[in-house]
């Protein structure tokens, strides 16, 4: 027996009652059947809705109930994914409650991404050819691969950016989305949305008869065909087959905000949010833009030339302090060399372990004993070996019994302690043994 999906009818039908048609225990778990359901199942790159199913006869304190966390469709039904079992059985009455929540941020989000992926192709001709809504964001990917469709420029874009016919001035199609394309988009898809244009879905048996659409896209299914349109269908402003849910009209999407553009197999890859999400998104950005303007001392007009400033300043200043380490380097490197010794032993505050990675290497050349540099702060200890001597047979005696972790070969070995007495009493264990 068929599903009747009542979501089809009324997108904002939040319960229902139902009766268990199946009971399907599967890997993943267990998966129910209705004879009818408002939980709309995962599909045209949307998640499926979440709720509840509750047993209706019983008192409200003992009857079963379970959370539903996926829904499929299989051919003519829908099956529902319980987290966990309480023992439904076929022929049990229940009610459906889907999350209200959840399933008007999908609406949000799947026409928000109807009504931009139609501005890119009403103004530039891209074709959405990927759609992928997350917990993260939503992507759509645009590709170029037909004649530019006419109209619709002049009522988004200044005047000082058309030619006479309406297309961006003295500019070729790309072959992809530049950021300037995505502002057009963008602007349109919220000129779209604040219009509150209606939004509207016809069923059609046969793939001939939604092919009568305007469709942007070809229509791709042979039968039970959904098609989504934004506005009137003689004229629409976005028209394309979709299962999804979606508003009944535009204004409810509320913004649609880009965040980024980066190439993808060949197309465009879009990063965007609509909804309530995007309004979240675009508060989160503005916070970060407002804490970095207090930090600056700037205002919106000259946030990036003080940012740019600042950053080509500390550029400045790493590559002096870059000089001045490879100087300190050379000249400890060559007051270590200048006094030979069988056991050497330094230790340094200042300076990192990778200067006293530097000088090690340049101090140890043709020297015999032991050369040992100690970094204090960090707690390491590197030590150089001559000929007739082993670092890391020296460390992996020594370091043990002060709880230092390390080891190395017969030229080199390092070691790290737990604190600085350790340290130190490593170093002072290195020159007893020295002088054994």
């Amino acid at each position: 027996m068929a599903t009747k999906k009542l979501y089809q009818d009324d997108v904002y039908q939040k319960t229902c009652e139902a009766e268990i048609l199946q009971v399907e225990k599967e890997e993943d778990g267990t998966w129910l059947v209705f004879d009818q359901t408002v939980f709309a199942p995962e599909g045209g790159g949307q998640p499926s809705d979440r709720g509840t199913v509750l047993e209706a006869a019983a008192p409200l304190k003992t009857a079963k109930s379970a959370f539903i966390d996926r829904a499929e469709d299989r051919g003519d039904q829908v099956f529902h994914r319980l987290t966990e079992d309480p023992g439904f059985r076929t022929g049990d009455r229940v009610i459906l409650s889907i999350d209200w929540a959840v399933r008007f941020d999908h609406m949000q989000r799947h026409l928000g991404e109807h009504i931009l992926s139609g501005a890119f192709w009403r103004l530039f001709g891209g074709i959405n050819r990927g759609f992928h809504m997350g917990e993260d964001g939503m992507t759509i990917d645009i590709a170029f691969e037909g004649d530019l469709p006419g109209g619709g420029r002049a009522e988004i874009l200044p005047d000082d950016r058309l030619n006479p016919d309406g297309g961006l001035d003295d500019r070729d199609l790309p072959d992809r989305v530049t950021w300037e394309m995505a502002e057009a988009a963008e602007f349109e898809a919220n000129r779209v949305i604040q219009s509150d244009a209606p939004v509207s879905v016809r069923y059609f048996h046969t793939r001939d008869e939604a092919a009568r659409m305007p469709v942007r896209k070809a229509v791709a299914f042979d039968q039970e065909i959904s098609v989504v349109t934004v506005g009137d269908p003689a004229a629409p402003l976005d028209c394309v087959c979709c299962c999804g849910t979606h508003p009944s009209s535009a204004g409810q999407v509320g913004l649609v905000k880009i965040y980024k553009i980066e190439p993808n197999k060949g197309m465009s890859r879009v990063y965007l949010e609509a909804g309530s999400r995007a309004l979240v998104n675009a508060q989160r950005h503005f916070n970060l833009l407002y804490e970095l303007e207090t930090a600056l001392s700037a205002g919106d007009e000259d946030v990036l030339a003080k940012f740019r400033g600042r950053a080509e300043e500390e550029e400045a200043v790493h590559g002096q302090l870059t000089a001045l380490r490879r100087r300190v380097q050379t000249q400890e490197a060559a007051a270590i060399a200048a006094a030979p010794a069988p056991f050497t032993c330094r230790t340094y505050e200042d300076l990192s372990v990778d200067d006293l990675m530097q000088i090690g290497r340049k101090a140890a050349k043709g020297r015999a004993g032991l050369l040992v540099l100690a970094q204090v702060p960090d707690r390491t200890a590197l030590l150089f070996a001559g000929d007739g001597l082993d670092a890391g047979a020296l460390t992996k005696a020594a370091a043990p019994a002060f709880s230092g972790r390390g080891g190395g070969k017969a030229a080199f070995a390092r070691a790290t302690f737990p604190d600085e007495a350790a340290l130190r009493g490593f170093l002072t264990a290195l020159g007893d043994r020295m002088k054994e």
